[in-house]
């Protein structure tokens, strides 16, 4: 409904702002478990201003707010979607993956490994290989931009 792509879109921008705003999103597993709902059974509109949400979560956080949404299944939400038809959703997914990795990659510990060893056992690294022959051209160059900078490198 219009209603709930509002919301939506509003949280999504809320995240844009900065850590301290993605702290009261993050923050919210109730909300939270609301927002993957949202990604799971709504409509493509919502559903997309929903990974919106957990993208800008990524783009603007803090390394804790990353793990906050590996822990929440976050990307677990996402694995289904890379086989859809929606082209625009496809991105910012890759987009969010790309910027995990590289935000972990600057972590003193492993965790570019952990999650890619996250990716591995949801199999969804056989599902962003499939991405590498896409129809669209900018879902098939994220997709090796991940392939080439972390898949082959963590």
């Amino acid at each position: 409904t219009q209603s709930t792509w509002e919301i939506c879109w509003a949280l999504s921008n809320w995240a844009a702002l900065g850590p301290k705003y993605i702290d009261t999103i993050c923050g919210n597993w109730d909300g939270f478990a609301v927002i993957l709902r949202m990604i799971n059974e709504e409509e493509v509109d919502v559903r997309r201003e929903a990974v919106w949400i957990i993208c800008n979560c990524v783009a603007k956080g803090e390394n804790q707010h990353i793990t906050q949404l590996i822990s929440s299944s976050a990307f677990q939400t996402f694995h289904f979607l890379l086989s859809s038809d929606d082209i625009q959703t496809i991105k910012i997914i890759l987009e969010a993956y790309y910027n995990t990795f590289k935000k972990l990659e600057k972590t003193q510990s492993n965790d570019c490994n952990f999650f890619l060893t996250l990716l591995q056992n949801l199999n969804t690294i056989p599902e962003i290989e499939k991405l590498l022959y896409h129809q669209s051209e900018e879902v098939a160059n994220r997709a090796r931009m991940i392939f080439d900078e972390f898949v082959e490198e963590c």
